[in-house]
């Protein structure tokens, strides 16, 4: 699978297997496993699933990594494949809303689950949108080949992830990357800051090169692309880890209480500090909304203003006599250290400059905190939906 070091203090360090990540990569740079073709101006998904139904020898999957096949249901998509092409095709293979996979007969246009279906695998054709290109197992005819799309906004776990929904990669089945203009332009702009030259420069380098060259460079710029996308998500999700570790500190000592002293939740004449131990797991949720423009501030002055609203509520646990000690680090030090990382992140990134679309861009801890509202506002709505979903079932 694709690990992740952004884990919680309690769990320890994340330990990788030997050689995983070293195969992934190997195999995603490979040209006897990959290969690109550059989609042309004025694209449209209409087009690409006509481009993929026409394709000789035919295509057998569609990988949608890239979110580029909009304004369709699964089902649309897999009609308007049959009907533009895929004549060796008895049938397309799409997951449905329950997330059931299901298949499209072209005899009949007949729906009806792939469990139940006799179709061979080299007579069918499977897509994956982009909701399902992660942890969906579909079984494919040993040397298919799979189109895989790419997005500005993608990183390498989501290709990583996209490329191995062909469980035999490598071992006889192959992708091949349709890369459409914005994408082009994004990876030789990003390539030619990395390698100190210009834009002009690195295409007249890579027009230099052999044909395979040319082509395992190409594999090798996506790949250095998409890392670099992985990095900044990254930073973003260490933001939001550290934010969450944070108020960890003070929950934790806020439950340890309470756990104490849980007779007395429910009693008028509770003491003042029970109702503080029991707002800390409450988020108020505002709707005001400002009329001024808010200024940007270092992600870390944000937390040190969460340290010291909740140090008097820590202090007075500490001071409580009736709580017993407990083992481990102070909680004080151990908020200390989580905003000693986050100041060495935000003093690391704001003393490298970064060229994007031509311009030099220095990455802001103000920008950095607002992807990191944007990514807290998300969640919480997601989390909204499928609240209201559950009530409604």
């Amino acid at each position: 699978g694709t690990r992740n070091d952004n884990l919680p203090v309690e769990f320890g360090k994340c330990h990788y297997e030997k050689g995983d990540d070293g195969n992934v990569m190997y195999l995603l740079t490979s040209p006897s496993v990959v290969t690109y073709q550059t989609v042309g101006e004025g694209w449209s998904p209409h087009g690409l699933l006509e481009t993929i139904a026409t394709a000789s020898p035919p295509f057998h999957a569609l990988i949608d990594t890239g979110a580029l096949v909009t304004g369709m249901t699964n089902l649309e998509v897999a009609r308007y494949l049959l009907e533009k092409g895929l004549a060796s095709m008895h049938g397309v293979v799409f997951l449905d809303s329950d997330d059931r996979q299901m298949v499209l007969i072209r005899d009949g246009w007949r729906v009806m689950k792939l469990s139940q279906c006799g179709i061979p695998w080299e007579h069918r054709f499977a897509f994956y949108d982009q909701v399902h290109t992660t942890g969906m197992d579909i079984k494919h005819t040993p040397n298919a080949e799979a189109v895989l799309t790419l997005s500005k906004d993608m990183t390498f776990r989501d290709y990583a992830q996209g490329a191995f929904r062909m469980r035999g990669i490598g071992q006889g089945q192959r992708i091949k990357l349709f890369v459409i203009p914005e994408v082009a332009q994004l990876i030789g702009t990003h390539v030619a800051s990395g390698a100190g030259v210009s834009v002009e420069q690195r295409q007249r380098q890579m027009a230099a090169l052999a044909p395979a060259q040319a082509l395992e460079q190409m594999l090798k710029d996506v790949c250095a692309w998409l890392v670099i996308n992985s990095m900044r998500a990254e930073n973003v999700q260490l933001n939001l880890l550290c934010e969450q570790s944070l108020h960890n500190i003070w929950r934790k000592e806020a439950f340890r209480h309470i756990v104490r002293h849980h007779p007395l939740v429910d009693n008028r004449d509770a003491p003042e500090l029970m109702g503080r131990c029991i707002e800390v797991f409450r988020e108020r949720v505002h709707h005001s909304v400002e009329n001024l423009v808010p200024s940007r501030a270092p992600y870390h002055t944000k937390l040190r203003g969460q340290i010291k609203q909740n140090s008097g509520l820590l202090q007075d646990l500490k001071n409580c006599k009736k709580d017993k000690p407990e083992g481990g680090e102070d909680p004080q030090e151990a908020a200390e250290k989580l905003l000693q990382l986050i100041t060495r992140v935000e003093q690391h990134h704001s003393s490298h400059a970064v060229q994007a679309a031509g311009q030099d861009e220095v990455v802001n801890a103000g920008d950095i905190a607002l992807q990191q509202a944007l990514s807290s506002e998300q969640v919480q709505e997601q989390e909204q939906e499928q609240e209201q979903e559950q009530e409604q079932e």
